[in-house]
């Protein structure tokens, strides 16, 4: 099964976060809905800045028909929901408290190797890992590298951590891959 492929994995690359003696705690988060509120926002803004394509003559063009219908839907989103979607964020702010227990988090990007680059953007989606969304919200940084592979293809961890500390994500992603070789690597196809 490729979930737990991806758990053993994550269970490795913990292991080895607790022999360069990393101490490791389990932590929660506060129950938000985090990803409709981004979903709303990144919608609103992206509409807003890509205007100009989207009303262009090649937005047609592109490949990928559901990016098609959700820039086009994004065009109409309502002000009432950006607005809750805002309001929520700064209820998010309760998230941080998190930083109190916890340097950063280590999460899995995908419970799954990466979604193919001839098939749907869609597709990659379905068993995500991540944070759930308070990162995207509140502007925590990560950074994302190997932690194992399934079927030749990489698996990712990710490391987060409070906003304006990206010197925390790239110290772990370093720590893990002097005592790794995943990101040596090269899965097949992709050249050398």
């Amino acid at each position: 099964n490729k979930a737990q492929v991806c758990e053993r994995a994550y269970n490795e690359a913990i292991a080895v976060f607790k022999k360069l003696g990393y101490e490791t705690v389990e932590v929660k988060l506060p129950e938000m809905p985090y990803d409709t509120a981004v979903s709303i926002i990144v919608a609103a803004e992206g509409a807003s800045a890509h205007e100009n394509f989207i009303r262009g003559e090649r937005f047609q063009m592109l490949a990928d028909a559901h990016q098609v219908a959700g820039f086009t839907a994004a065009l109409a989103v309502p002000a009432v929901d950006y607005l809750w979607a805002m309001r929520l964020r700064s209820e998010a702010l309760k998230a941080n408290a998190i930083w109190e227990k916890c340097d950063c988090l280590f999460t899995p990007v995908f419970y799954h190797g990466p979604p193919r680059a001839d098939k749907s953007l869609n597709d990659g989606f379905e068993l995500m890992g991540g944070d759930d969304g308070p990162a995207n919200l509140l502007g925590w940084p990560s950074i994302a590298f190997p932690i194992g592979f399934e079927d030749g293809l990489p698996l990712g961890g990710q490391i987060i951590a409070p906003a304006m500390r990206e010197d925390v994500c790239y110290g772990v992603a370093c720590d893990f891959q002097r005592e790794t070789e995943f990101h040596k690597r090269v899965p097949p196809g992709a050249g050398a």
